[in-house]
């Protein structure tokens, strides 16, 4: 049984609305959604994290508008899962990713 990405308590997998804190979980659940940044969600810990939304925004606006963008995407996405994997699982590696995120996101939130 999956778990609510906001209170933690389980919820059944078909579930869209956590009866625990009342919160719509139908984003996070939702099969169709556009694959997370992983790196970041393993280095912060959750996908709600206010820097995870920066880089989403930066990669739907800018990286997805030219050629060059959309290979860095694809090989992004080729390639961090494993990645992320590794640092979600290690508390040093966790805090040396959002080190090296730190300044990158905030270069990204002022160019946004």
């Amino acid at each position: 049984m999956p778990n609510c990405p906001y209170c933690g308590k389980e919820v059944q997998e078909s579930e869209r609305y956590c009866w625990h804190c009342e919160n719509d979980i139908s984003k996070v659940t939702d099969e169709e959604e556009a694959p997370k940044c992983f790196i970041a969600t393993a280095a912060y810990g959750t996908p709600f994290a206010e820097e995870i939304d920066i880089l989403r925004n930066f990669r739907d606006k800018k990286l997805k508008n030219n050629f060059i963008g959309m290979v860095f995407i694809k090989f992004y996405y080729k390639t961090s899962p494993p990645i992320a994997k590794i640092i979600s699982k290690n508390k040093f590696l966790r805090k040396i990713a959002r080190a090296i995120l730190k300044p990158i996101i905030r270069i990204i939130d002022k160019i946004n």
